[in-house]
């Protein structure tokens, strides 16, 4: 029962209910037991604002597989871009943060482009998280992007 709500709760952005899922599913409490889905649900929470996912996502990125890894981005880009086109204009900025802080390797120039889109849409910190990531980006290719 306590999953069902969390996840409905959860897949609604809800930040305690997405740190309760990646913690059931770490644990295996009312859920088998699997350090992916918990750390795709700790990344959820992350970019919710929980920050009390952080340990929870220092902890399982070391005890995941790359393929996982790869995996959990795939599925957080496609989240957000479902969200993003139901109209839920802070899922660019997640997807921003996904490309910059979950994808290994990174990849500044989407992150850069999506982090764009939610400045334009005036998403809380976007505009301040895209000027940090210019400096790492030539001048000549933020005006390509």
């Amino acid at each position: 029962i306590a999953f069902a709500e969390f996840y409905e709760l959860a897949t609604d952005e809800h930040a305690s209910a997405q740190v309760n899922l990646a913690i059931m599913f770490a644990k295996g409490q009312g859920v088998p037991q699997n350090d992916a889905h918990a750390l795709y649900w700790a990344w959820r929470a992350r970019f919710s604002g929980a920050s009390q996912a952080i340990p929870i996502i220092d902890y399982l990125t070391h005890k995941t597989i790359e393929a996982d890894r790869i995996e959990i981005a795939k599925n957080l880009r496609f989240s957000y871009a479902a969200r993003f086109e139901s109209g839920d204009e802070t899922a660019a900025l997640k997807m921003a943060r996904t490309f910059n802080e979950v994808d290994k390797p990174r990849d500044p120039n989407l992150a850069y482009k999506w982090f764009t889109v939610a400045a334009a849409m005036d998403v809380q910190y976007a505009m301040a998280l895209r000027e940090t990531l210019a400096l790492e980006i030539l001048p000549e290719d933020r005006s390509r992007l």
